[in-house]
C-alpha cells in the first residue's frame, strides 16, 4: 500500500506516516491540478482520516488520476500530492457555487459556504461580501476612459459602487431591494461581528443570484448559441 506523511487529526501526531487505502478523484482545478480524496490509516493510532490531496505539478498526469496506478505506487505520495486538508464537519452540505464563475471568486464563495454550514455567520458574511466587492469592481469601466460619477468613493466603497452600477443599469434593477438589505449586513459582520444566521443566508442568496446573473446566464446563452450554430453547420454540410 502507498504511504502518505501528514499530521494526524485524530491523535495529533505530527508528520506521521499513513497507509493510503482508497482514492477518489474529485475534480480538476486550474485545468490541470487533479484533486483526490484518500482514506488513510495512521500508523500511530490506527484511526482513519479522509485526506484531500492536490496534485503538485502536471508532469504526473500519467499517474495521479488513476487509482490503480496510485495503489501500485511504491514511493511516498507526498512526491505527487500536497495535502490540502482533511474531510470533517465543515464539508457537510456545502452549498455549491454557480457554474462558470472565475476561480478566485469560486474559492471565496466556497469559503463563505463552509462558514455558513459551520454556523459561523460573521465569517460567512465577510466572505460573501468580499465576493460582491470583487465582482462589482470587475464591472466598472476601464480607468483610461473618463466616466461621469466614477469617483474614488465608487471605486473604493461597495455601498457607493452598488448605487452607481444600479443607476446606470449595469446591475439589474430587480436586485436593488435585496442589495439594500444585505449591504449593511455585510458591513456589520466585518466590523462588529453582529450577523445572525438569517443575515448570512440573505448574503448568500444575493451573492448567488448576482453571480448567476453576471457569469452563469451569459455563459449558458453563449453555449446555446454555439450549439445552435453547430446544428446549422451540420444541416448545411448535409445539404
Amino acid at each position: 500500500m502507498p504511504e502518505l506523511v501528514a499530521d494526524c487529526p485524530r491523535c495529533g501526531a505530527k508528520e506521521h506516516t499513513f497507509i493510503a487505502k482508497t482514492f477518489l478523484h474529485c475534480c480538476v482545478e486550474y485545468r490541470w491540478r487533479n484533486v483526490l480524496e484518500s482514506y488513510c490509516i495512521c500508523k500511530n493510532c490506527s484511526e482513519g482520516t479522509i485526506f484531500k490531496l492536490g496534485q503538485k505539478d502536471s508532469t504526473t498526469n500519467h499517474i495521479v488520476p488513476y487509482s490503480d496506478k496510485l495503489h501500485a505506487y511504491k514511493d511516498s505520495l507526498n512526491q505527487l500530492f500536497e495535502v490540502d486538508g482533511f474531510i470533517n464537519t465543515r464539508n457537510m452540505a456545502i452549498r455549491k457555487p454557480p457554474k462558470h464563475i472565475p476561480e478566485d471568486i469560486e474559492r471565496i464563495f466556497k469559503e463563505g459556504s463552509e462558514s455558513l454550514t459551520g454556523n459561523c455567520p460573521n465569517a460567512a458574511g465577510a466572505m460573501f461580501r468580499l465576493c460582491i466587492d470583487l465582482v462589482t469592481k470587475k464591472l466598472l469601466p476601464d480607468d483610461s476612459v473618463p466616466v461621469e460619477g466614477l469617483n474614488r468613493d465608487v471605486k473604493k466603497k461597495l455601498f457607493n459602487r452598488l448605487e452607481w452600477l444600479f443607476k446606470r443599469n449595469i446591475l439589474p434593477d430587480d436586485l436593488k431591494e435585496l442589495s439594500d438589505c444585505i449591504r449593511e449586513d455585510g458591513n456589520d459582520g466585518a466590523h462588529d461581528g453582529s450577523l445572525t444566521s438569517e443575515d448570512s443566508e440573505d448574503l448568500f442568496e444575493f451573492t448567488y443570484i448576482l453571480l448567476e446573473r453576471i457569469y452563469t446566464q451569459p455563459a449558458q446563452v453563449e453555449s446555446a448559441a454555439k450549439r445552435r450554430q453547430e446544428r446549422r453547420n451540420k444541416i448545411k454540410g448535409a445539404a
